[in-house]
This record gives structure tokens, C-alpha cells and sequence, in this order.
């Protein structure tokens, strides 16, 4: 996908292609600048205005959302839990607890009060769980109900 630290669009358009159902995400941030690529065992990120790979992580990305308005990214995958990358040091600054269940979906929500940051809601097929970036915190744990499954992300 890369050549040397540069971006090969061509390639990254072909692994989308080709991969289908195999897991791959690819997700861009709010200022359409850094472009999240996960796969089962890696989380890239790609600056796309410089085309080059800004960070590779070895963790599983099935999916992932961008803070609205801080440098930071939030990740699931097959580990079963949400974790929060800081993009202005390429780090790793929080996780959550492991979920019950595979994580489906995830989105930074803004409450309606002024002045509260964005939370993160996480849907399983069995619950969905409010969370706080920094440090990582449970608000609240609800109950789906009699829902099947959880199908499409919010």
C-alpha cells in the first residue's frame, strides 16, 4: 500500500476493491486530512494532503470515529474494547473496559448542554455504553432490548 512513505492511492483503492466483507475500514477525519485504514491486525493513519503514512499500530480496527473537535481518534475491534489514539503523538491514551460482546458501532455524540464534551456511544447487539475519552469511563450501560442485532452505525 505504501512506497517508501508515500501513499499509493492506486493500491489502497485496490485493496478496498478487493476486499470486500474481509474487515477492512477506512474512515477520514472532520477536517478531511487523516485517513484511518484498519484491518484485523493494524490500525494506519495517513496524512492525504502530504500522502504519506503518519503511524501504524498493531491493534485490530473493525471500526472507528473521530473526535469532533480534538486531535483523536477512537478504534474497535476483535479485542473487544474502545480505544483512543492521540494524533498529535501517536499514542495510545485510553481504553475501556472489555465488552461483553463485539463492539458494532461507534460515534462521538455531542450532549445538547453547552460546554460538555462529546461522548462516545458503543453499541453491542445486547447493550450500548456511554463513554468519557479522558480517562475512560462508563456514564451509562442500556439494554437494547429485544433487537436482533445492531446493523448499521448511527
Amino acid at each position: 500500500m505504501c512506497r517508501g512513505n508515500k501513499i499509493s492511492f492506486e493500491a489502497i483503492e485496490y485493496v478496498c476493491a478487493s476486499s470486500r466483507g474481509s474487515g477492512l475500514l477506512f474512515q477520514l477525519s472532520p477536517d478531511d486530512i487523516i485517513l484511518a485504514v484498519g484491518t484485523d491486525s493494524t490500525l494506519q493513519l495517513f496524512d492525504i494532503r502530504q500522502r504519506c503514512s503518519l503511524k501504524q499500530f498493531p491493534s485490530s480496527t473493525h471500526g472507528a470515529t473521530f473526535h469532533p473537535s480534538q486531535r483523536m481518534v477512537a478504534t474497535y475491534g476483535a479485542e473487544r474494547v474502545v480505544r483512543y489514539w492521540c494524533l498529535d503523538e501517536f499514542i495510545s491514551i485510553a481504553m475501556s473496559d472489555v465488552f461483553a460482546s463485539e463492539i458494532r458501532c461507534a460515534r462521538f455524540v455531542a450532549p445538547p448542554c453547552h460546554g460538555i464534551d462529546p461522548v462516545l456511544v458503543a453499541s453491542t447487539d445486547e447493550c450500548m455504553k456511554t463513554l468519557t475519552s479522558e480517562p475512560c469511563e462508563t456514564l451509562a450501560t442500556n439494554k437494547i432490548g429485544e433487537l436482533k442485532k445492531v446493523t448499521a452505525s448511527f
